[in-house]
């Protein structure tokens, strides 16, 4: 799912579902941060947030991978 799509379908306020999403979504940290970032542009989203967003998802889904193994996206 194109992350522009995930933009214009996410409510605001929800900031931590729509990281969650980018990561299942197979975005690298530094990439949800910025995507994060663009669609809040008042947010306090640190890198440590996406990284705990990234340990939650992980424990509900060993499927998904560490940020140092996810390609970072050309956009």
């Amino acid at each position: 799912m194109p992350y522009d799509n995930m933009l214009a379908h996410t409510p605001r306020g929800a900031i931590g579902h729509f990281a969650e999403q980018l990561i299942l979504a197979g975005f690298n940290n530094s990439d949800v941060l910025t995507i994060v970032r663009k669609r809040f542009p008042t947010a306090r989203t640190s890198d440590a947030s996406i990284r705990w967003y990234r340990c939650k998802v992980r424990n509900k889904n060993a499927f998904v991978p560490a940020s140092r193994e996810v390609q970072k996206a050309d956009f």
